[in-house]
C-alpha cells in the first residue's frame, strides 16, 4: 500500500512539467482534508477570519467560498500550527484580495500587501494557504520578503511548501508539496524523521535548528540530503523558482511557528 502511494505521488509530481502548479495543489488539499480525523468545524470560523485578516475582499461568490473554506480549515483542522499565522496577519491585515487575469492560481505581493487570485473557476483553497504563508513570512522576516524576489526566491518558496507539509504531516495529512520530481520518497522520509519524537512516539513540528541540521543519506543520490539539498531538487520543478539559493538564509518562519507552539 505504501509503495503504491509513493508511486502515485511520483507520477503526480513528474507531470508537474506538463501540468499547472495549481492542479497539484488542489489534489494535495483534497487528499489532506479527507485524511484528517477531527470534529466538525465551527461554521463561523472562516467568516470570522476573513474579517480579521483582510481589509478588502473583491472576489466572486465561488472564490469567496474557497477563501472561507480555506480559513475554516486552518482555523479548525490545523489550528494549533496556524494560530501564529492568524495572529500575525490579524495584527497587520492583508490590504486586499482580488481577482485578475493571470496564469497561476494566486499570488501574494509583498510590495502592496495584497493577494491576487486567478479570475477563472477552480478550487483555490490550497493556493490560498500558500499565499497566506507568504504573507506570514513577509511579517516574520526582517525587511520582509520583497528582498528575496530574485536571490533567495527558492528559499521563500521551499520554506512555504515545507511548512505546509510539516503541518499536514503532524496533523495527519499528505506531505509532498515540497518534493522535486524525482525525490518524493526521500523527501517524505526526511520529513518523517524531522517530526519524529522519542517522547511517546508522537510526531511534532520541528525547530529551525533541527530542519537545518538533519541530513539523511540516500543511495539513489549517493549523498546526504538536508534542507538546502532538498531545496535544490525542489527549485528544478518550476522554472519560476529556479533562482539563486541563499545558503545564509535559514527557515525563519518555521522557527516562528515552532516558537509559537
Amino acid at each position: 500500500m505504501r509503495k503504491t502511494f509513493f508511486m502515485m505521488l511520483i507520477a503526480l509530481l513528474t507531470l508537474a512539467s506538463c501540468s499547472s502548479e495549481e492542479d497539484i495543489l488542489e489534489l494535495e488539499y483534497e487528499k489532506s482534508t479527507r485524511s484528517v480525523d477531527t470534529l466538525p468545524p465551527n461554521p463561523y470560523v472562516g467568516s470570522m477570519l476573513m474579517q480579521r485578516m483582510f481589509l478588502q475582499i473583491d472576489l466572486d461568490e465561488e472564490n469567496t467560498e474557497d477563501l472561507r473554506s480555506c480559513l475554516q480549515s486552518i482555523g479548525t483542522y490545523y489550528k494549533r500550527w496556524y494560530n501564529c499565522l492568524i495572529a500575525v496577519i490579524s495584527e497587520q491585515p492583508i490590504a486586499r484580495i482580488y481577482q485578475k487575469k493571470m496564469e497561476i492560481a494566486a499570488s501574494y505581493s509583498p510590495v502592496y500587501n495584497t493577494i491576487a487570485v486567478k479570475d477563472t473557476p477552480g478550487n483555490k483553497e490550497m493556493p490560498y494557504i500558500e499565499e497566506l504563508l507568504h504573507a506570514g513570512q513577509d511579517r516574520v522576516y526582517a525587511g520582509g520578503i520583497e528582498q528575496y524576489t530574485d536571490k533567495g526566491k527558492p528559499n521563500i518558496e521551499f520554506e512555504a511548501s515545507l511548512t505546509r507539509d510539516l503541518i499536514f504531516y503532524v496533523g495527519g495529512g499528505v506531505y509532498a508539496s515540497g518534493a522535486g520530481t524525482d525525490n518524493v520518497e526521500e523527501y517524505q522520509e526526511w520529513i518523517e524523521e524531522l517530526c519524529w519524537s522519542e517522547v511517546g512516539g508522537v510526531n511534532v513540528f520541528p525547530s529551525e535548528e533541527r530542519v537545518l541540521g538533519l541530513k539523511l543519506y540516500f543511495d539513489k543520490f549517493q549523498q546526504m540530503l538536508g534542507y538546502y539539498q532538498m531545496m535544490e531538487l525542489f527549485k528544478k520543478r518550476n522554472s519560476a523558482y529556479d533562482k539563486e539559493i541563499l545558503y545564509t538564509l535559514g527557515p525563519e518562519y518555521i522557527g516562528f511557528v515552532y516558537d509559537s507552539l
